[in-house]
């Protein structure tokens, strides 16, 4: 039974949101989960619809952003990793914050997903 659950904590898994506008998603923060668990950011990557472009990240409590630079939406319809992260470590009652940095040329989606592992 340990086993099980040993390999269940270790699969990965995903928490984001995807902002939906007909006249274009702009700049904006918005909580999209709470941890129930302690777990460890593994990955961010974002994907737009729309527009000419957008610059996205992901951060911890409104104040721990996970990619030291936005990462940078330049291609639509195209999931894109942001690389390294940091800030990775998330403790029972932590938010998970997705933030449009910016976007221009009004996209209609812009979707953030952040990948995790429990810890």
């Amino acid at each position: 039974v340990q086993a099980a659950i040993d390999e269940i904590a270790e699969r990965p898994f995903s928490r984001g949101a995807t902002l939906v506008s007909s006249t274009g998603v702009s700049a904006q923060f918005v909580v999209a989960w709470r941890a129930p668990f302690a777990c460890t950011v593994q990955a961010v990557r974002g994907q737009r619809v729309g527009g000419s472009g957008a610059t996205v990240n992901a951060r911890r409590d409104s104040g721990f952003d996970h990619l030291a630079a936005p990462l940078s939406l330049s291609s639509a319809d195209v999931w894109l990793d942001g690389g390294a992260v940091q800030n990775t470590a998330y403790a029972v009652g932590d938010t998970l914050e997705i933030v449009v940095v910016s976007a221009s040329g009004l996209p209609t989606q812009i979707s953030i997903q952040v990948e995790f592992v429990r810890s």
